[in-house]
């Protein structure tokens, strides 16, 4: 019983560690993986001012029996803590190549 138990809570937790580090992060740039420079671009000014970010590629699941024909996409994912400095330093990046 007190194994079965301690398996439960074991699964419980795990379960609930992977769903809060998903409401951790917020998607905020997001491109097919062949044309993801521009997102790359974002990652690169936003890791080089220290904010907590990641490239993440998603392809699509396949089906039973089916090939998969979709494209992968790149996201850029910011940490939620550091969503609103990733916004002004994406904003103050974008006003330094307009006027250059």
């Amino acid at each position: 019983m007190s194994t079965t138990l301690i398996i439960v809570i074991f699964i419980f937790l795990l379960l609930f560690i992977v769903y809060a580090d998903h409401l951790a992060w917020k998607t905020i740039a997001e491109a097919p993986s062949e044309r993801a420079t521009h997102v790359i671009r974002k990652h690169s000014i936003l890791t080089g001012r220290g904010v907590k970010c990641r490239l993440r590629t998603i392809t699509p699941k396949l089906g039973a029996g089916s090939t998969s024909l979709g494209i992968s996409t790149t996201r850029l994912e910011v940490h939620r803590r550091d969503a609103t400095q990733a916004d002004q330093y994406l904003a103050d990046a974008e006003d330094e190549t307009r006027y250059e």
